[in-house]
């Protein structure tokens, strides 16, 4: 487009800006910060929609029967700054606007999760470590461009639909830096991929990543789960394809959650908003008028991130009438290749582990 070739130059000095920061820390020109706890870092150069929530959860999954498990995040969105631990907040503090949507929502999945939001992620990893009962195992989410961290895994997530190698950095794209940048992460995940997608379609991506020989590349595709009621109303309707759906949405790319539903349900009403949009009183009145101008027995099914906006007191109470229900999301790797992602996630705690005990 003639208005990407205008904004290119602008877009090249913020590839620069971005590329000298990272190279200072990475010629130790400033200091990186390593905590002695096993850390991985899950996150991607394009802004929004790769699927990092559901890989997140994936990995808290596999590691939370090995011991206390922390997630640091910057909780985008919420209205509080500075360092919080979740976990030491009273149950009428835990919203989204104190803590942010993602958080809460993974939070309230994994009982003993340790969580924190900090805008920066060093003091968060140095206050995980000083605490009486530190974690085992920590989780960066979204911070693959925090470069002031020397995690122990890097792990860079680019979407099969929009891939990192076909855009640009800002503000004649949608990329935090330039795609060379990929090559820092130790393994690339291409989520939302097809299913039926081939070991050669695969090799093909592959060598449009431009990776090193080293980096491991995996594939994997969303799984939509069973949906569930969120409230009484909900729980006393029996969901069929005959029913009417309105589907509210905040998030980054919507559509193949409106494609799956169109393929289970007859009709559907769908409001978008955009990602981690706050919902205000006038949003719940526009959602309560959207669900009337439907039939009598219509359901509203939402996204486990949206849900955890919707859950503030004022509007969980003007849509407690409404039948409202989420659509959990879930991962899953191709090519028989979870064993190999699972292997690396467990080497990695193990194995550090271990060199912390020797340094000791």
């Amino acid at each position: 487009m003639r208005w990407r070739c205008l904004l290119f130059p602008f877009a090249w000095l913020y590839g620069c800006a971005a590329a000298f920061r990272r190279g200072l820390y990475n010629m130790g020109v400033c200091r990186r910060y390593r905590s002695f706890i096993p850390t991985f870092v899950v996150g991607n150069l394009r802004v929004g929609g790769t699927g990092k929530t559901p890989h997140t959860e994936y990995i808290i999954r596999l590691l939370n029967h090995t011991g206390q498990i922390a997630l640091v995040s910057r909780g985008y969105g919420r209205k509080t700054r500075g360092y919080i631990l979740a976990n030491d907040l009273l149950n009428n503090q835990l919203t989204a606007e104190n803590i942010g949507d993602e958080p809460l929502q993974i939070m309230e999945k994994f009982s003993g999760l340790q969580v924190v939001v900090s805008e920066k992620r060093v003091v968060a990893l140095r206050a995980l470590e000083q605490l009486p009962n530190p974690p085992q195992a920590i989780i960066l989410d979204d911070a693959y461009q925090h470069v002031a961290i020397q995690a122990g895994l890097n792990i860079l997530l680019t979407e099969y639909n929009d891939p990192y190698y076909n855009d640009l950095p800002f503000p004649a794209g949608n990329l935090r830096e330039f795609a060379s940048a990929a090559r820092h992460a130790d393994l690339v995940i291409v989520t939302k991929s097809p299913v039926d997608f081939s070991q050669q379609q695969a090799a093909c991506i592959r060598e449009k990543l431009r990776l090193t020989g080293s980096q491991i590349v995996l594939f994997s595709y969303y799984i939509y789960n069973n949906i569930i009621p969120k409230n009484s109303t909900a729980e006393a309707v029996i969901l069929s394809p005959s029913l009417p759906v309105l589907l509210i949405t905040g998030i980054a790319k919507p559509d193949p959650m409106k494609q799956y539903l169109t393929d289970k349900f007859h009709k559907i009403k769908h409001l978008s908003y955009q990602d981690h949009h706050t919902y205000t009183k006038q949003d719940i009145e526009k959602i309560k008028t959207a669900y009337s101008e439907l039939e009598a027995e219509a359901v509203v099914i939402t996204t486990e991130k949206d849900w955890a906006r919707l859950k503030t007191e004022t509007a969980s109470g003007l849509l407690s009438h409404l039948p409202v229900f989420v659509l959990p999301i879930s991962v899953a790797f191709l090519f028989d290749e979870e064993d190999k992602f699972i292997k690396i996630i467990e080497d990695h705690v193990r194995e550090s582990t271990e060199n912390s005990s020797v340094l000791e």
